[in-house]
């Protein structure tokens, strides 16, 4: 993966969310679609990302972007679980 196309890619979907959070925010109509119908306005953002990745061929840059933070929310989750678990096992101990 060249550094530009990553640069290019990481680009591209810093200027669709923006642009697609200021033009929901502005729009009342928009406003209140966004929050009666979230899974249709993350379908439509997504969508739009895709299309513009594959114009500047930066798919996979899209699928990286798309994925890290998911994953990242995931592996964190997993973490706070174990440490949880270790917890509720030394307070186990300790009573």
């Amino acid at each position: 993966m060249s550094p530009l196309l990553m640069m290019t890619g990481c680009v591209t979907m810093g200027l669709v969310f923006y642009a697609f959070v200021v033009i929901t925010d502005n729009k009342i109509e928009l406003k209140r679609f966004k929050q009666r119908h979230p899974a249709l306005c993350v379908l439509a953002m997504s969508t739009c990302l895709y299309l513009i990745g594959q114009m500047i061929n930066g798919l996979l840059v899209f699928t990286f972007g798309l994925l890290m933070p998911v994953l990242c929310e995931y592996y964190i989750k997993c973490l706070l679980a174990i440490l949880l678990l270790k917890i509720h096992l030394v307070i186990g101990d300790i009573q």
